[in-house]
């Protein structure tokens, strides 16, 4: 099973890029996430993602994992249809060239902005929209063998209950999950104290009805692709080191290692804001896959 590191690759001088690349190889990592922030960089830069491929390559690492074009211009669940034409257009760009450097899951959030801000739309209403551009882009990842992936957070368009229904829809084995455990753990409804919540989260995000889960990773295991991991409080999306945080990560990598589609874990802690250096994250994850 493949290591992946998040790394903010998309905001370094080139002269430090390899500087990098050589302290993850020094470090014993292989494969490193091709991230959100670099997608767009796909669609101003001609041949972006061949060269900083061909960068990694020059250090005996690849880019197998992508975090997807996101948020609210490409959040799948778009609204306006010439913002959903132009979404899928960008989407069925990116997934194609990534695929040509050899990626292999494509992560997507369904998307939560339009649920909690102006139009303020419905559940129903932003599944028929997130129908509409999975339809538009899921035959290009068919095409070249890339899994998108279906990402788990703490809004109820991106619920695990949200997320299965739209795999029904499909059946398709390049339609399945990102398990995040951080969002599990935020949304976990063991131990918790609900005054500890954000009032953002109870009445922006989930407009006075909370909904915890009794087991998220349960539900999406037999779904999970790839996972994002990182720890938290329990009360926020803090993306700490594992071990950082409230996770139990024994019994989190004992379940994860046990499902049957998964290809793939992915390191998406906070580099720039926790000023993580690339050993400490390399030594801390290599500690947890031995669990």
């Amino acid at each position: 099973m493949r290591l992946t590191h998040f790394y903010p690759w998309h905001g370094m001088p080139d002269e430090f890029i390899g500087a990098a690349l050589s302290l993850f190889a020094e470090h014993g990592a292989r494969y490193l996430t091709f991230t959100d922030q670099q997608c767009p960089l796909m669609l101003s830069q001609p041949d972006y993602e061949k060269q900083i491929s061909a960068r990694a390559a020059e250090y005996g690492l690849s880019f197998s994992d992508a975090h997807g074009l996101c948020f609210r211009l490409y959040d799948l669940n778009t609204d306006d249809a010439e913002l959903r034409a132009r979404s899928i257009r960008d989407h069925i760009q990116v997934i194609e060239r990534l695929a040509a450097i050899g990626v292999k899951t494509y992560t997507v959030h369904i998307g939560a902005a339009l649920h909690q801000f102006p139009p303020m739309l419905e559940l129903p209403v932003l599944r028929e929209n997130a129908l509409r551009t999975l339809e538009g882009i899921l035959p290009t990842a068919e095409k070249n063998d890339m899994v998108i992936a279906l990402e788990n957070s703490f809004e109820p368009p991106n619920a695990p209950d949200e997320l299965l229904w739209y795999l029904q829809q499909f059946s398709s084995k390049h339609l399945l999950l990102c398990f995040d455990s951080g969002h599990e753990n935020y949304m976990s409804r063991y131990g918790k104290d609900l005054s500890r919540f954000s009032e953002y989260h109870v009445h922006t995000a989930w407009k006075g009805d909370l909904r915890l889960e009794d087991d998220a990773l349960g539900k999406m295991a037999p779904y999970i692709v790839t996972a994002h991991l990182h720890d938290n409080s329990g009360y926020n999306d803090d993306h700490f080191l594992p071990g950082k945080g409230t996770i139990n990560w024994s019994k989190i990598m004992g379940r994860l290692k046990k499902c049957p589609r998964l290809q793939s874990l992915q390191n998406e802690s906070s580099v720039i804001r926790d000023k993580l250096s690339i050993a400490e994250m390399c030594e801390s994850f290599d500690q947890i896959m031995q669990y």
